[in-house]
């Protein structure tokens, strides 16, 4: 059965959180094909990093800035630039690099952006 629902990823997502309610090895790489269900595998299932999701979740301004809010809890450099390129995100993250104390790093490494 684990090989058919390792064929999608939104249903390799709920397997893993509420049938198994933990790692689901065999959907990793379909759920790292989902920005959104990458995000969520790496927050609600691992608690950590999802390595694979990275690509996936950096493609989305959205989910690069809640993974680096609720997953990393720290700066998402490789795909910063992804974030910055929406107002109300980049809004976000200043707020949130304010909050963890790495705005300076940040505005360090883009000059270019004006606050």
């Amino acid at each position: 059965m684990g090989d058919i629902i390792a064929l999608d990823a939104q249903i390799s997502f709920w397997y893993a959180k509420y049938i198994i309610k933990g790692l689901f090895s065999k959907g990793e790489d379909v759920l790292a094909t989902s920005a959104e269900y990458s995000y969520l595998y790496a927050k609600d299932i691992l608690k950590s990093r999802f390595l694979k999701g990275e690509d996936a979740i950096s493609k989305s301004n959205v989910y690069s800035f809640y993974y680096a809010k609720d997953v990393l809890n720290d700066r998402f450099k490789k795909r910063e630039r992804v974030i910055i390129k929406d107002k109300y995100y980049l809004d976000e993250y200043v707020k949130f690099l304010k909050k963890i104390g790495k705005l300076d790093e940040f505005l360090n490494d883009y000059p270019e952006i004006n606050l």
